[in-house]
């Protein structure tokens, strides 16, 4: 990460955005995407591939984007009726 100037920030607590949490340089969130194996920062594809695996295989993600599909869905029935009722009686 760099500053402002261009130089490189080093052991020092920035914020991105004004609604954005601290975080120290040393340490930046994203680093959490190394692996142990690969310090230089580069990801491999391979790396990026299984954890996109495993968030996708999640079934506890799977379960909850399918009930919010249907509660969108639901939510989105439940106001086109309401629509069509409010049309009928005028």
């Amino acid at each position: 990460m760099a500053g402002q100037e261009g130089t490189p920030l080093k052991k020092q607590i920035i914020q991105l955005a004004p609604e954005t949490p601290e975080m120290n340089t040393a340490n930046p969130v994203w680093g959490c995407i190394v692996s142990d194996s690969n310090k230089s920062g580069n990801i491999m594809r391979e790396e990026v591939e299984y954890k996109v695996e495993k968030v996708l295989g999640d079934e506890n993600l799977e379960a909850r984007a399918s009930e919010l599909s249907y509660m969108h869905a639901n939510k989105f029935q439940k106001q086109e009726k309401k629509g069509l009722m409010e049309e009928l009686a005028a």
